[in-house]
């Protein structure tokens, strides 16, 4: 039988095997390119992921050295796997290896990216603070704009807050083109009065100030009876405090504010909570001390003159602060600020949170609260936080439920619900109130939370006082309701503050 042989060139090679090694180099290029390719996009998403993770405040520094150290560990393995492995199967494990490294780095980058992004924007610096300043006239007055109000009579307050309304009153006459004819008056009630019995046309007045008609008996229902025809936004820097005296690691105090809006936290207004929160990170306790929203306090911007606590809103959050910080002879370097539907946000963020009631009561048309825990959304949170004619104890109850919505938040982001699910509860809650605390202290509060397993010993306190009937530095010449303080409960609080600050163990009174 005749043997056949393959065919050779003039080299005497044969040319199926030069075939077979002209494939084989070119498959070998072709791993050499993937190679590289896998190997640099390894690299940058090592290093990407990285610098996400090296950026994560909330992750606590042992275990951020552990999770960088595995991720430059396997990023190395990984390419050199890659790179210097030539067996076939060796290499498709690198290759495999390296898409799972892409992948793990892109997801985790993604995640690390948005949860940095939620901690930066989960408390903003009240940089400026809103006034809104406007030409009021009666509802069936026929002036709709500017222009129809020239020749009328306007009226202003003779002292309270003056500066805003002869800045809203050149600005009005240089929109407008004519001059303001004014009629000063010295407190709210003779304004409106005025404005009532046609002696003057329209009332030139800041919107915060309209909330003090609230307490004045034959005046609560005139924001139904006026309406603005011409409005001046007067945005004023915040001066932020420079944080306490000595930077103390373990202990620091907030002021909560809420005010009573809706829409931008920016905007003044009186503010209905006010609540110290002492919290030592070292021992886990939180002290919740709260005041009473009609306290007769001096406030820092009234020359020595009293008025009830609630009415140092109007003035901005640094006069609440510095108010209570005269109040109970401490430094309250930071405060956090916000609105009705900023609270709505968080509760809703959080998935509710359940509130023990002392009582059962209802608030139309939102709930029926009964005796003992009752599971509520924010609106139903914010409802709980704000009644106070249904108790005897009024105002001073509507203090301890707002302290309990607080310690319920608190439980709420211990529970395993919030630890799994801290990502959507940080973003949805971003931007819904404002703060001066720095990122280090947020940092270190939401690391405490996820990665630590001890509980917060939460201590509520309020102050208590004397029902009376008083002129205000808000409204001269008018006699309100204000609570005296009992001097004996604002130096029970002093202590309780001054304990926290040292270390010491709290107990609920």
């Amino acid at each position: 039988m005749e043997k056949r042989y393959g065919a050779v060139d003039r080299s005497g090679v044969s040319t199926t095997g030069k075939k077979r090694k002209q494939k084989q180099e070119k498959s070998g290029k072709g791993k050499t390119i993937a190679a590289v390719v896998l190997a640099i996009l390894t690299v940058c998403a090592g290093l990407m992921c990285g610098i996400f993770l090296a950026r994560l405040a909330i992750l606590p520094g042992n275990l951020k050295v552990a999770a960088l150290a595995v991720l430059t560990v396997a990023g190395i393995g990984i390419v050199l796997m890659l790179v210097f492995l030539r067996r076939r199967k060796l290499w498709f494990l690198g290759a495999a290896l390296s898409v799972v490294y892409l992948a793990i780095c892109g997801i985790g980058s993604y995640y690390l990216y948005h949860t940095n992004t939620a901690v930066k924007e989960i408390v903003r610096p009240v940089t400026l603070e809103t006034d809104a300043i406007s030409v009021f006239v009666l509802q069936d007055d026929p002036a709709q704009e500017a222009a129809d109000i020239e020749g009328y009579t306007i009226g202003v307050l003779s002292e309270l807050d003056r500066e805003n309304t002869d800045y809203a009153v050149g600005q009005i006459e240089e929109q407008a083109g004519f001059s303001l004819q004014l009629a000063e008056y010295t407190g709210m009630d003779a304004l409106i009065d005025a404005l009532r019995s046609g002696e003057i046309g329209g009332m030139l007045v800041n919107h915060s100030l309209l909330s003090l008609t609230e307490d004045m008996e034959g005046y609560e229902d005139i924001l139904t009876e006026i309406r603005a025809v011409i409005t001046i936004s007067i945005q004023q820097e915040v001066e932020q405090p420079q944080g306490q005296t000595a930077y103390d690691p373990d202990y620091f105090a907030v002021y909560l504010s809420g005010i009573d809006t809706y829409g931008g936290v920016t905007n003044r207004s009186r503010s209905d909570v006010n609540i110290i929160m002492a919290v030592n990170t070292k021992t886990k306790q939180i002290l919740l001390l709260s005041t009473p929203r009609d306290y007769y306090v001096p406030l820092t911007v009234s020359g020595g003159a009293k008025d009830k606590l609630t009415h140092a809103g109007l003035y901005g959050v640094n006069v609440s602060k510095g108010t209570l910080e005269n109040l109970y002879d401490t430094e309250i370097p930071y405060y956090l600020r916000m609105n009705f539907s900023g609270f709505i946000d968080i509760i809703d963020a959080l998935g509710g949170i359940d509130v023990y009631s002392p009582q059962t009561f209802t608030v139309e048309p939102i709930m029926t609260y009964h005796q003992g825990y009752n599971h509520v959304n924010g609106l139903q949170a914010l409802a709980f936080a704000r009644e106070r004619y249904s108790f005897s104890g009024g105002d001073r109850q509507r203090g301890e439920n707002q302290m309990e919505v607080i310690r319920a938040t608190i439980a709420k982001c211990q529970t395993s619900s919030m630890l799994l699910n801290y990502q959507e509860v940080m973003e949805g809650i971003a931007g819904t109130f404002e703060s001066n605390i720095e990122q280090e202290r947020i940092a270190q509060l939401v690391s405490a939370q996820l990665f630590e397993k001890s509980d917060w010993n939460v201590v509520s306190y309020s102050v208590d006082g004397t029902g009376s009937r008083q002129t205000t530095y808000s409204m001269p010449g008018r006699s309100v309701y204000v609570m005296i303080p009992d001097q004996s409960a604002v130096d029970h609080a002093k202590e309780l503050l001054r304990q926290v600050q040292a270390g010491e163990i709290l107990t609920q009174e």
